[in-house]
């Protein structure tokens, strides 16, 4: 009760389960937003105290595992999102919730270049891959961001 089902642009059944009360926060786009968003939450947070475990010369090996593994995640959850599109419905965020997955992803390979070199002692070449994937980052903060106003404005159109 309270529910109907949205036709996508693509002239298919959506996914979209719309409460007409209320926003579709029920849809896989949000969970995958947040999904998302924890991934790189703890990316950036173990990225964080690698950075400052290099700068004081304490041993950073323990935090090099922690970011491999995150980065794997994050690509893990960038995958996700990509293999289940948003729907075409929705204005922008098939597009943005991509992009943001895209720089996620490149942030991840980014990272695990960067620890790998690192590991093989090329420090320049370590801090500009983490650099790199800084700026990735923020690039996919940014398309989430673009991803989560897609939402709103849809959820707005929709009252």
């Amino acid at each position: 009760m309270g529910r109907r089902r949205e036709k996508c642009d693509s002239g298919c059944v959506g996914i979209i389960a719309l409460d007409l009360f209320g926003p579709f926060d029920h849809h896989a786009a949000t969970r995958e937003i947040d999904g998302l968003a924890s991934s790189i939450e703890t990316f950036g947070q173990d990225m964080t105290a690698l950075g400052d475990d290099l700068d004081s010369g304490t041993s950073a090996s323990a935090d090099e595992a922690k970011v491999q593994a995150d980065a794997a995640q994050v690509q893990s959850a960038a995958q996700t999102v990509q293999g289940d599109p948003a729907p075409a419905c929705v204005p922008g965020l098939r597009a943005d919730l991509n992009g943001a997955a895209s720089a996620y992803s490149t942030s991840a390979v980014d990272a695990t270049n960067g620890i790998n070199q690192l590991s093989s002692g090329n420090l320049p070449v370590a801090d500009r891959d983490v650099q790199s994937a800084a700026t990735a980052i923020r690039q996919g903060n940014g398309k989430a961001s673009a991803a989560s106003t897609d939402i709103n404005k849809f959820n707005t159109s929709q009252r």
